[in-house]
């Protein structure tokens, strides 16, 4: 099964989902958004997008490819990593990378579940602001 936003004009264009055969145990209705309260700057007029695959905690069986744009100003692609958010228990990951288009600035990689993504520059120290119901966790 798989999934891709090929319309220029959305948000979430580029982020594409790949679930090989037996990956689910049942049928799943899968979801592609924006994190509406997740913001994360490389520079002061510089967001990155952060995305959120549903239904949140999902596992699979084995791993399944996701893709996402990553930002323009990234231009060494040797530190560009996909890191995943798991808001319970609050944990960042780099995931294990499978391939980098660099002409359509689009990161793919391999996950075991679903929950928040976002493409991020290793060499740069950021904080990335995820707002739950009880307040603000910073994660650097």
């Amino acid at each position: 099964m798989s999934c891709c936003w090929d319309d220029s004009s959305s948000p979430l264009y580029g982020a594409s989902i790949i679930i090989p055969e037996g990956a689910l145990n049942s049928d799943e209705n899968i979801k592609i958004s924006l994190a509406p309260s997740a913001e994360v700057k490389f520079a002061p007029d510089e967001t990155v997008k952060v995305f959120k695959f549903e239904p949140a905690g999902l596992k699979f069986n084995e791993p399944i490819e996701i893709t996402v744009p990553y930002n323009n100003s990234i231009e060494n692609i040797e530190n560009l990593v996909l890191i995943n958010y798991v808001l319970e228990p609050e944990t960042i990951r780099e995931l294990e990378t499978k391939e980098v288009n660099q002409d359509k600035k689009l990161l793919t990689a391999l996950t075991d579940h679903f929950s928040y993504y976002l493409a991020w520059d290793r060499r740069v120290n950021n904080t990335i602001h995820m707002f739950k119901d009880n307040g603000v966790i910073k994660v650097q």
